[in-house]
């Protein structure tokens, strides 16, 4: 049995992506639309995203490494340092088609707060997306939290603290399913 129930809901968030190829533009725009976000724009260098960031206020970039004229390398390091975007909570994510590790690494020291290999799927990226704001956005904890998941967690949590049994948090999936038919 499988069940499609999410601990956030995404469609409050808004994603800029940056990639000069057309094709990535695409698909990871459908990808994040998979997940639910549906605020989305998308541009094809880093400049055009530095100036889209003053229309619309991203919670998170997904950026690519290898661009003309400013590279995600440079573009990280701006919007980490620029006085219009430094105190902002912006995620950014970088992508590349080739992971090598100082590559990784000069760009988790320029500010990013992940680093994604091409070809990435759909699953990775929510993954990323979710530890993110699990991690450094209560913001967007608040903001996404999908209701639903929040009371059947909160009761799986419940039942296992009063049944004594393991309080981890981790819902199996027929926990999920019968606490969301219980709460109808």
């Amino acid at each position: 049995m499988r069940c499609d129930l999410q601990k956030y809901d995404l469609k409050n968030m808004k994603v800029l992506i940056i990639d000069d190829t057309l094709n990535m533009l695409t698909l990871v725009k459908s990808m994040l639309g998979r997940i639910g976000i549906t605020q989305i724009e998308t541009v094809n260098d880093a400049p055009s995203g530095f100036d889209r960031l003053s229309v619309f206020p991203a919670d998170l970039i997904v950026v690519d490494w290898q661009m003309e004229p400013l590279d995600g390398h440079d573009f990280v390091r701006l919007i980490r340092t620029d006085g219009k975007t430094k105190d902002r909570k912006i995620g950014l994510f970088v992508t590349s088609g080739l992971p090598e590790q100082q590559r990784v690494r000069a760009a988790m020291k320029a500010g990013a707060d992940d680093f994604m290999a091409k070809p990435f799927s759909t699953n990775i990226l929510r993954d990323k997306i979710y530890r993110y704001i699990d991690i450094q956005r209560p913001d967007l904890q608040e903001r996404c939290c999908n209701p639903t998941w929040a009371v059947i967690a909160s009761r799986t949590r419940m039942n296992r603290y009063q049944n004594r049994e393991n309080v981890s948090g981790a819902l199996s999936v027929a926990e999920v399913v019968g606490l969301a038919k219980a709460s109808r």
